[in-house]
């Protein structure tokens, strides 16, 4: 039976509170006046600038110019990409776990895939030299047995003649 994969269980519901927490960072950054001002209305005239560019370039318009969003909408459209990137890097940094995770796994399984091969490679050379030996057993055994048979036909020899 296969183990339940808790950790992608547990990433996986991570990534689902990423959202109400991207939510909450949205609203706090909405209620600071240094932040409204100072990082989220220029993140969204941003993003609204690099929206209305990259439709003109794919609609080959000449024009260059970019009207600037109002305060407030700026300031939701730069709310809306600090929370959207907020669960994009939660989302990137399972899939980065996941990965690291996987690879150290696989390194693992390839080290003692390694080590099994080592040992059976040495129990090869043992192998091989055992039969070494008992080649060269076979050749003293078969030497003997021939000077064994030369005496014994010379004896028969000598004892008929």
């Amino acid at each position: 039976m296969a183990a339940l994969p808790f950790a992608k269980l547990f990433f996986l519901g991570i990534r689902q509170a990423s959202k109400p927490f991207a939510s909450l960072i949205k609203t706090s950054a909405r209620e600071s006046e240094f932040v409204r001002t100072k990082v989220l209305q220029p993140i969204g005239q941003g993003s609204h600038w690099v929206t209305v560019m990259m439709k003109r370039l794919t609609l080959d318009s000449k024009r260059r110019d970019v009207k600037p969003l109002d305060p407030a909408e700026a300031v939701a459209a730069g709310a809306e990409l600090i929370g959207e990137v907020f669960v994009y890097s939660v989302a990137a940094l399972i899939v980065i776990n996941e990965y690291l995770s996987s690879a150290a796994k696989s390194a693992e399984k390839e080290a003692k895939q390694t080590e099994k091969i080592r040992s059976l490679v040495a129990a090869l050379e043992i192998v091989e030299q055992r039969l070494d030996e008992l080649q060269e057993t076979q050749t003293q055994l078969l030497a003997q047995t021939e000077d064994m048979a030369i005496r014994l036909a010379a004896v028969t020899k000598k004892g008929k003649g």
